[in-house]
């Protein structure tokens, strides 16, 4: 189960950092999400037009208030007053233990005949099967499993239409690492 994890922001001609992969792995995240096409969210604004190494923290699933207290925050914390303070250990940059994944397409509500053939419940990263039908719209749309590896994340059948009702990913490497 992979509730701590990471978005990296993509930009034409700049490669996704090792250094900052290691740090985010220190800072306790599991999985980072590579990005790779521009993206609306903040970090993809300050990393695209200001340069900054940023990202998107995904640090639990959605809960009411107050009913997150299992989530341990306390090595990104550390990490983060390392930074501040000047004081960050070099991080091993094996990666050994983050998993990494990229985007392999999104799913796209074209109308309310939208159905997502997945349980309401189901979990960020959870497995699919290649040659599953995961959705289906009208005009006979249909998203077949393809990718082996598969997993789904952030999905949302109940976005209004023309918006991404979900992203299937696919594990990544560590090559062309910057």
């Amino acid at each position: 189960k992979i509730e701590q994890f990471a978005l990296y922001p993509w930009k034409e001609g700049r490669q996704h950092s090792r250094f900052e992969l290691a740090r985010l792995r220190a800072a306790g995240m599991s999985a980072v999400l590579l990005q790779n096409k521009p993206s609306i969210v903040f970090s993809a604004y300050t990393y695209e037009q200001l340069g900054a190494e940023a990202f998107t923290l995904e640090l639990g699933k959605a809960r009411p208030f107050g009913q997150n207290q299992h989530v341990n925050l306390a090595p990104l914390r550390l990490r983060l007053e390392q930074i501040i303070e000047g004081s960050e250990p070099e991080p091993d940059e094996s990666l050994e233990g983050l998993q990494l994944f990229s985007v392999a397409r999104e799913v796209i509500k074209r109308s309310d005949a939208f159905t997502f053939n997945l349980a309401d419940d189901v979990e960020n990263f959870s497995e699919l099967e290649k040659g599953y039908v995961l959705a289906e719209d009208v005009s006979d749309s249909r998203w077949v499993v393809k990718e082996e590896g598969a997993r789904i994340i952030f999905p949302n059948p109940k976005v209004k239409n023309g918006l991404r009702a979900g992203i299937v990913i696919v594990p990544a490497d560590a090559d062309g690492l910057g």
